[in-house]
């Protein structure tokens, strides 16, 4: 299954063994700020500015908190 991490202005995300994944990431209001497919097993960091933000990918959607 996909992975989700989040440090200080930092979000990691992992796709799963075996399988990519797309990830779409919308900030609070439902605007998409970025789009990423990560190849199976590889992953991805990105900055992000303090706030709060909604991941999904095609298993799950998680509200993250970004500080």
């Amino acid at each position: 299954m996909p992975d989700i991490m989040v440090g200080e202005g930092m979000l990691t995300l992992k796709a799963a063994t075996g399988k990519s994944e797309t990830f779409h990431i919308y900030d609070i209001t439902g605007q998409l700020i970025k789009r990423l497919e990560i190849k199976a097993g590889d992953s991805a960091q990105l900055e992000l500015q303090r706030g709060v933000y909604i991941v999904k990918c095609s298993h799950w959607a998680r509200k993250i908190m970004v500080k």
